[in-house]
């Protein structure tokens, strides 16, 4: 039976979308809640912080420098020291790390990041609990609903852009021509499709950011004092220090990165 974290879940401020200060940000949350929680679920918690974690992989191999990355459970240094003979790493970074050198994912670094996003999710898919498990399945159908429409808008190979984790990533994979009815697997695809019509780029990364921390709450429904809710709230804490983050300069920082990320999927295309 999983532990119950009463006191833990009590103390956490209120928190929602429209919120405008933040009383305990992601490093205060982090700080407090870690070394109260079991080790085991502990390991829950740093299994999503991976995400950040590969990133700082990434840049080690191709030895790039980029002190804004977010901060994972690794530091650089050590980071550094795994990649030349992995100990103590997850064993998907490790087996990433063993096969770089010896395929054509060190020419290209955009294909070695949708590898190593794959090995992430399907080692966190093995190993994570019920609600990591739900949580990075709906964001890797997220993502590829996403980029599956971009690539038919832009003309670009999908092959190269989609997560194969499962049958959704099947689906589009094989499909010929318009994007597949995906109603009957997806709860929320529905939802989707007025956010993805909106043309304010900034409206529809909120309305997304919205529409996950419904579906936080609704897979957290009757989860009071589990290690679930506290992954939910650190999930929402998240979306709204990104949120209040921003100034009036984001729609064009928002344009400016999809416009490069589509050249990058066109050199990745063309590599290929």
């Amino acid at each position: 039976m999983s532990k119950e974290y009463y006191y833990l879940v009590t103390g956490l401020p209120n928190l929602t979308p429209e919120i405008s200060h933040l009383k305990k940000g992601i490093d205060q949350f982090k700080s407090e809640i870690f070394e109260r929680l079991s080790s085991e679920d502990l390991k829950q918690f740093q299994m999503l912080m991976y995400e950040a974690d590969n990133k700082l992989l990434l840049n080690a191999l191709f030895n790039i420098e980029d002190n804004n990355a977010p901060q994972g459970v690794f530091d650089k240094e050590f980071m550094l020291s795994e990649i030349k003979d992995p100990q103590e790493l997850p064993e998907y970074m490790a087996d990433f790390i063993n096969i770089f050198n010896e395929s054509d994912y060190n020419k290209n670094y955009l294909k070695a990041e949708l590898m190593l996003t794959q090995k992430w999710i399907k080692y966190a898919l093995t190993h994570g609990g019920k609600f990591i498990k739900w949580w990075l399945t709906y964001q890797a159908n997220l993502r590829n609903i996403l980029t599956f429409r971009n690539c038919k808008k832009l003309n670009l190979d999908i092959e190269t852009q989609i997560v194969r984790i499962n049958d959704i990533s099947d689906d589009l994979l094989s499909t010929t021509g318009k994007e597949p009815d995906l109603n009957a697997k997806i709860d929320w695809y529905a939802d989707l499709i007025p956010i993805y019509q909106k043309d304010d780029m900034l409206e529809k990364e909120r309305s997304i950011d919205l529409l996950s921390w419904r579906l936080i709450d609704e897979v957290n429904n009757f989860q009071y004092f589990s290690l679930d809710v506290l992954i939910g709230y650190y999930l929402k804490l998240k979306i709204v220090e990104r949120w209040l983050s921003l100034d009036q300069d984001t729609g064009r920082e928002i344009f400016d990165r999809l416009v490069k990320d589509i050249s990058q999927q066109k050199e990745l295309t063309i590599e290929n």
